[in-house]
């Protein structure tokens, strides 16, 4: 099942973050700005610009390389007191 993109169609790190540690291709695929036919067809030429994971016949994306390819923290920032 796809997760939606935020209420304000708009993907944020803490969102991202959200997802726990894996998610599917549609889904990183509306954090990246592609379609899921796009993202599939990358995947499929090993173009995909993260790793992609095959699970049966599922495509997974490990979370943390969607936050890797943006320079987010894979962790929260400490609020600053």
């Amino acid at each position: 099942m796809a997760v939606s993109a935020p209420a304000d169609s708009k993907w944020t790190a803490s969102a991202i973050r959200d997802l726990g540690v894996r998610t599917n291709m549609p889904t990183a695929c509306s954090i990246l700005g592609i379609s899921a036919s796009s993202g599939y067809g990358l995947a499929a030429r090993g173009q995909f610009p993260v790793n992609v994971l095959r699970v049966g016949n599922r495509m997974v994306v490990p979370v943390a390389g969607l936050l890797d390819l943006f320079g987010i923290d894979q962790k929260e920032p400490a609020e600053v007191a």
